[in-house]
C-alpha cells in the first residue's frame, strides 16, 4: 500500500491512538528502540499478533519471550482489537515502511517523541515515589497532629 502523501482520516482520534500507543510503549520502555526498528524496516503488520511480521502487541510478546495473551499478568498490556491503536496499525500491512505509509511514519514519529521524553517522565516517576516515601516516613515519626504538637513542645 503506498499511501505516502495520503492524509490519516479524520476518523481516528490520533490522541486516543497516541495514549493507547504509550501506554504499552510505557509497559516494556527498553524494548521501544526494536519496535522503532521493525517499523522502519516495514516488519509491521496490524492486523496479527502472531508471526514474523505482526503488530506492535506481537513485537513485544515475541521479543519478551511471552506469549500474546500472558502480556497481561506479566507486563499489564492486555490485546485489544477495539482499541484505539489496534484499529490504527490494522492499515500497516508487511512492507510499509515511513516512506510509503502515513500510518507507519506516525506510529514512527509517536515512538521517537515517547523517546525523546522519556527520562523526564521516568525523572517525574522517580520523584513522586521519593516524595511518597518521604511522607510515610514522616508519618511514622509524627503521627498526625498530635504528635507534631508534641515534639514542637520539647
Amino acid at each position: 500500500m503506498n499511501n505516502k502523501k495520503a492524509i490519516i482520516p479524520s476518523k481516528y482520534n490520533l490522541e486516543a491512538v497516541k495514549r493507547d500507543l504509550w501506554k504499552v510503549l510505557e509497559a516494556a520502555p527498553h524494548e521501544v528502540p526494536a519496535i522503532r526498528q521493525a517499523i522502519i524496516e516495514g516488519e509491521v503488520d496490524g492486523g496479527f499478533y502472531r508471526g514474523e511480521c505482526c503488530c506492535i502487541i506481537g513485537i513485544l510478546s515475541k521479543n519478551l519471550g511471552v506469549p500474546v495473551m500472558s502480556l497481561s499478568q506479566a507486563y499489564g498490556i492486555l490485546p485489544d482489537p477495539h482499541s484505539p491503536m489496534e484499529i490504527f496499525l490494522y492499515n500497516i500491512v508487511e512492507g510499509d515502511t515511513p516512506e510509503t505509509s502515513v500510518y507507519s511514519r506516525a506510529v514512527l514519529n509517536w515512538c521517537d517523541e515517547f523517546l525523546a521524553e522519556l527520562p523526564a517522565r521516568q525523572a517525574a516517576r522517580l520523584q513522586e515515589a521519593v516524595q511518597a516515601d518521604i511522607e510515610a516516613i514522616l508519618a511514622d515519626v509524627l503521627p498526625g497532629e498530635a504528635g507534631e504538637r508534641e515534639l514542637v513542645k520539647h
